[in-house]
């Protein structure tokens, strides 16, 4: 998405000033109001600058939902290195490590539920917005794999890459159908984050680490 030639991409820190401004601008307006009612005009005011300005970067709308969404990706990856980071100096046991991890993982969920919901449809019926996502993907799976390295002896999963990866997309799917679709709280019969988390990490354990392994 980032090379895409409908985008000039910046070369000045003012240049990039004046990016971030309006991708501040057009995230703030999916916030209010959905991406649905976008209207560069209304961007343009937003950010400060003339429909003209917007226009000499980004051929239309979509180009720069495109750019917004890659920003959102990005921040993302860094997000889960950063919480890698965390884990990693902790020293927690694998139940503890997994737990941060959901609660992690559901707080950026929420922190960023009217940019992943503006997104949802595009990520699964146009194939650049589905490649980037499968990068966020991956990405949070090689991370996950980084903190089960750190507890393989309690792991009985014999390729952690795989492990990794299931794992993933089972709290990501669980996470968003929760959170990003609103499934009514009787579908889980869960009433808040925590208790998701515990049952996420329930299902977790007894994929990686089996009681009667560790018994």
């Amino acid at each position: 998405m980032p090379s895409d030639q409908s985008i000039r991409q910046p070369r000045q820190d003012r240049s990039r000033h004046t990016l971030e401004a309006v991708l501040d601008a057009v995230e703030g307006l999916i916030v209010e109001r959905g991406v649905d009612v976008l209207k560069l005009g209304e961007i343009a005011a937003r950010a400060g600058y003339t429909t003209g300005a917007i226009y000499a970067r980004f051929r239309d709308k979509e180009a720069l939902l495109e750019q917004l969404f890659d920003r959102y990706v990005t921040r993302a990856m860094a997000a889960l290195d950063q919480g890698y980071t965390t884990l990693a100096a902790t020293g927690v046991d694998l139940t503890e490590a997994l737990t941060l991890w959901g609660r992690m993982l559901i707080a950026h969920q929420r922190q960023n539920w009217s940019l992943h919901n503006a997104f949802l449809t595009r990520i699964q019926t146009e194939e650049p917005y589905r490649l980037r996502s499968r990068e966020l993907t991956l990405h949070a799976a090689w991370v996950l794999r980084q903190v089960m390295e750190q507890h393989h002896d309690c792991i009985v999963h014999d390729d952690l890459d795989r492990a990794a990866g299931m794992a993933v997309l089972i709290m990501y799917a669980t996470i968003e159908r929760a959170i990003t679709l609103r499934e009514p709280a009787s579908v889980y019969i869960l009433t808040s984050d925590d208790a998701l988390v515990e049952e996420l990490v329930r299902v977790l354990r007894a994929y990686l680490a089996p009681l009667q392994a560790n018994a």
